[in-house]
């Protein structure tokens, strides 16, 4: 892996966007590449947590992650991002701002994502806006990797779809 790579792990909330980065992280972590894995929940939380989940700012929350991704990646430090992000602008301004950029959609069957709602998002009866639900989003149109993550012994071989992906 190139020194300033960036691995953007997108999907719907439920998908194992995180799961799969700490899994990667550790892996890659075993292979002596040293990282920094940010997690769009654990960001929202490092700054302030001061924005809803409006379309307006869950677009400038990922403006703010792409940035910053972007800030780690011109000192030359590995960075896994693992946020829903799903906005057209924020993939294009990745690929534009980080030469060493990976893009993985994580993908999951509905089904799957309500029986994982640990938030509660898609069995909610307000109308608590959810991205893919009830809120519109933007799928990448050109990602490296679309990864099907519907059973716990997908992780391990996405890890290694992801590595062999980056060795290549």
């Amino acid at each position: 892996m190139k020194p300033g790579t960036l691995i953007w792990i997108t999907g719907f909330a439920g998908a194992g966007k995180s799961t799969l980065a700490k899994e990667l992280k550790s892996k890659l972590n075993q292979q002596k590449h040293q990282l920094v894995l940010l997690d769009g929940d654990d960001f929202r939380d490092l700054m302030g947590n001061d924005l809803g989940y409006s379309d307006e700012d869950r677009l400038q929350n990922a403006e703010r992650i792409a940035r910053f991704c972007s800030y780690l990646t011109s000192q030359g430090l590995a960075v896994i991002c693992a946020t829903m992000s799903l906005y057209s602008k924020i993939h294009d301004f990745n690929r534009k701002h980080n030469p060493h950029y990976l893009e993985v959609l994580l993908k999951c069957e509905d089904s799957e994502l309500c029986r994982r709602d640990q938030k509660g998002l898609y069995s909610q009866k307000d109308q608590h806006p959810v991205v893919g639900k009830n809120q519109s989003y933007q799928l990448p149109q050109n990602p490296d990797l679309v990864l099907q993550n519907d059973q716990e012994s997908d992780i391990s071989n996405n890890v290694l779809k992801i590595i062999n992906l980056l060795n290549a």
